[in-house]
């Protein structure tokens, strides 16, 4: 953004942080001209670039016993950062099954990740907290009140947090 407006001096931005949907509604209604955003519409009217890819994670507060039995599948914030997941042991989210999770709310798309992995797996999470943005979600998780799922760009200034890859039949 930053490199776009000293390129383009004369170009007027105004951000929205919105949900994937709103975000979508906004798009649609010509109320803003482009969004950047981690889902897609099937709308052919619209064009898509693809920006970069994210991988979804399982961010586990540092605390919970569990982490003590997946020491062979904890993911390095040095192999998150170099995007280094070839070989990594996936985890089962129902080894978490009684813990609490942190959701997004409805109509953001990780909330559909999340919701997706649950049905997939036949797991009902016991939901403490559901937020508008993931990044509230991660720092929740950061301080120990439960389990979310975020990717691996929003959890680069995680300490007390375990990362894990979900193992799932879901497509991002």
């Amino acid at each position: 953004l930053k490199r776009f407006m000293e390129k383009y001096p004369g170009v007027q931005v105004e951000l929205k942080v919105e949900s994937s949907q709103v975000l979508g509604q906004l798009l649609e209604s010509g109320d803003v001209d482009i969004v950047i955003d981690n889902t897609q519409s099937q709308k052919p009217e619209f064009a898509y670039t693809p920006l970069f890819t994210e991988q979804i994670l399982l961010c586990v507060p540092q605390a919970l016993p569990v982490n003590r039995e997946l020491t062979d599948a904890l993911l390095s914030r040095n192999a998150i950062a170099a995007k280094t997941f070839s070989g990594v042991r996936r985890v089962p989210v129902s080894w978490f099954a009684g813990e609490n999770f942190i959701l997004l709310k409805p109509g953001n798309k990780m909330r559909y990740i999340s919701d997706a992995i649950f049905r997939e797996q036949d797991l009902h999470p016991k939901v403490i907290f559901e937020f508008d943005r993931v990044d509230t979600a991660v720092g929740y998780t950061e301080n120990g009140f439960g389990i979310c799922f975020a990717t691996d760009i929003a959890v680069s200034r995680c300490e007390n947090t375990c990362f894990y890859l979900p193992d799932t039949q879901f497509s991002q």
